[in-house]
């Protein structure tokens, strides 16, 4: 598993419901997308994971 998808899980596993459908709405991607992260459904599309990531942990993505 790609260590961006890990840690944005464990992001996401400290939102509330609630926190979750405003992050939706603060990336412009649908809240089942968001749960379908957290709970591991499915294998995400990686530009919607850098966006959630960033908006997560509050910094751009830098990679090297």
């Amino acid at each position: 598993m790609s260590k961006l998808l890990e840690r944005t899980r464990e992001l996401l596993k400290e939102k509330s419901t609630d926190e979750m459908a405003q992050i939706a709405v603060a990336i412009d991607v649908p809240y089942t997308w968001i749960h379908s992260v957290r709970y591991k459904e499915g294998v995400p599309a990686v530009d919607r994971i850098e966006k959630l990531y960033e908006h997560l942990s509050g910094h751009k993505l830098e990679v090297k």
